[in-house]
């Protein structure tokens, strides 16, 4: 398992999660401030486990205050939101 270190700011979260996917992720863009489930599945190393991919998202979200969270929150696709809050409806204020 690799070390995950947690993101202090709300620029470096979306800098480094912000990156186009692999690839083979056509529609995806990267430096478009909209984060997808492609990208994150980039940066967490996740392709398939969403649970292990949100997992991820948490602890490496977890030094950011809540105004940054909820800011990170309104960068991603509609259907990212929908997969996040259907796996872990409590932790995330979408």
């Amino acid at each position: 398992m690799e070390e995950i270190k947690p993101y202090t700011t709300f620029e470096e979260a979306l800098r480094d999660l912000d990156n186009g996917g692999h690839f083979y992720n056509l529609f995806t863009q990267a430096e478009d401030d909209i984060i997808t489930q492609a990208e994150l599945s980039k940066v967490s190393g996740v392709f398939f486990a969403k649970q292990q991919m949100i997992l991820f998202l948490e602890m490496a979200l977890s030094k950011l205050d809540e105004t940054e969270k909820l800011k990170f929150c309104r960068s991603w696709t509609n259907r990212s939101r929908v997969v996040i809050s259907n796996t872990n409806p409590n932790v995330w204020p979408l």
